[in-house]
């Protein structure tokens, strides 16, 4: 592990702090105004929030782990950034027609989970005709399944989204499911078995919260940029600067790249 890669992962550790605490002042203002305005929110909307909180979630769960040095940060990650990525693809469309098209596979999953796990349903309260009802009235309007295509192909109409997706998903992708198994697995020369020990774990619980933070501010531009009640939050900027100067390495906790040894 290159000397100084927790001290840089901690930097980011504590803007996530004082960012959730922030986040969490912005939603309590969010649901004030909207209250005195008296707004209702329409589907796409609904849609947009839930996205933008399944985001927020993850992220708790990611610094966490993140905190400990864990890989499994990724594994946040990618929950964090698919969750984006659909994010942007309801906000780019205007009429509510992508947003019915999530819902509508959320409905198909959901049908198709409590039709194989009927008695795991039933004892958390599911009702079993829910989801197929719902599923038959989205699809009775002519609304068809997001999955149709696949998250890379849905995306790929925006160079920004494509990024997101190679850089960041990804890579979060890859030790969700087996990629990681080598660092697992003892090392030949001193095969000792020890639990909690991944070889590159430090390095992914760094790059988690790095890309973590990079997703939730985007999350939080788009959720601010021309809406409606005129909700703002003036310490993003701020926030934003901090990540910044954290990730070239110009924070004074932080030496140039250069003058470690590995």
């Amino acid at each position: 592990m290159t000397q100084g890669a927790d001290v840089m992962r901690d930097l980011f550790l504590s803007l996530a702090d004082e960012l959730c605490v922030s986040v969490e002042a912005l939603i309590e203002t969010a649901n004030q105004l909207t209250r005195e305005k008296g707004l209702q929110a329409n589907i796409r909307s609904r849609v947009l929030i839930g996205l933008a909180l399944k985001i927020e979630s993850p992220f708790r769960s990611l610094m966490d782990d993140s905190r400990r040095g864990r890989g499994e940060a990724m594994h946040h990650l990618k929950t964090m950034v698919e969750s984006f990525l659909y994010f942007y693809l309801v906000l780019g469309d205007h009429s509510d027609t992508t947003a019915k098209q999530l819902i509508t596979e959320v409905c198909y999953r959901k049908k198709k989970f409590v039709r194989d796990n009927p008695e795991y349903a039933q004892s958390q309260g599911e009702d079993l005709d829910f989801w197929p009802a719902m599923l038959n009235e989205f699809e009775g309007q002519g609304i068809r399944r997001i999955s149709k295509k696949s998250l890379k192909d849905l995306v790929s109409h925006s160079v920004e989204l494509k990024k997101w997706y190679s850089a960041v998903y990804a890579a979060a992708c890859e030790p969700a499911h087996i990629a990681d198994l080598i660092d697992f697995m003892p090392d030949p020369e001193n095969p000792v078995i020890a639990i909690g020990v991944e070889l590159s774990a430090d390095l992914r619980a760094r790059l988690a919260i790095h890309h973590g933070l990079a997703t939730m501010f985007a999350t939080l531009h788009a959720l601010l940029d021309g809406n409606e009640i005129g909700l703002s939050m003036g310490q993003l900027v701020t926030f934003e600067t901090r990540y910044e100067e954290i990730r070239s390495r110009k924070h004074p906790a932080l030496r140039p790249l250069g003058e470690y040894s590995t």
